[in-house]
């Protein structure tokens, strides 16, 4: 437990330092990424990540709180542990963190001024935490949210994915494996872009893992 309030704080503090530097830019008039945008009003909330923690707080016991969790907060809680024994292990070797920061910015007049934009480059294939942020979003639009709103919103953000719909149905229809999957390749320490690679522990999904 001390490792992941430990961790829990050092994310707090890497959030603060961004959110602080992101807000100062729209304060300025000045223009953020849209990838930035998204940070803010998603990412930058850590209120599942603390319902975890206090979840396994009021367990009677830890490893019995820890299976009663979904792979998805079994994914936050190895993320956890990875900041936490990061904070211990910080001394000239210093782990990455899941978001960069702080943020450089310069002032655009305000008639030039625009956003950057992610552009295709070449075709890249879909890692764990890319395809589990794209499913929490996805989810989080409510029971209405169309796959193709999906598709459209993501594929501005990560052009390199070539996202179709039928690649967000097989993702959601494979939630659970995916998430377990992330959730063991961050136990592993992984860390933030961990690929997908095939897994003989979990055959139904390969052809899912190729998207």
């Amino acid at each position: 437990m001390e490792k992941l309030k430990a961790g829990l704080g050092k994310l707090k503090a890497q959030i603060k330092t961004r959110k602080n530097n992101l807000l100062k830019c729209l304060k300025a008039k000045e223009a953020i990424s849209n990838a930035n945008e998204h940070w803010l009003d998603n990412n930058a909330n850590i209120v599942d990540e603390e319902r975890v923690l206090e979840a396994l707080k009021k367990a009677s016991d830890y490893e019995r709180g820890l299976e009663q969790l979904t792979p998805q907060q079994k994914g936050l809680v190895a993320r956890l542990k990875e900041l936490g024994g990061a904070v211990k292990d910080s001394v000239g070797n210093k782990r990455k963190c899941d978001f960069p920061g702080p943020v450089k910015h310069q002032k655009v007049p305000e008639k030039t001024k625009k956003a950057v934009v992610p552009k295709f480059t070449h075709k890249e294939r879909a890692t764990y935490k890319q395809k589990v942020q794209i499913l929490d979003w996805h989810h989080k639009q409510g029971p209405k949210q169309s796959q193709g709103h999906t598709v459209a919103h993501w594929d501005k953000i990560y052009p390199n994915l070539v996202l179709k719909q039928p690649v967000i149905s097989d993702w959601v229809k494979n939630e659970t494996p995916i998430c377990a999957l992330f959730a063991e390749a961050m136990a592993r320490g992984g860390g933030r872009d961990t690929k997908c690679v095939r897994q003989v522990k979990h055959p139904e999904v390969n052809e899912m893992l190729e998207l």
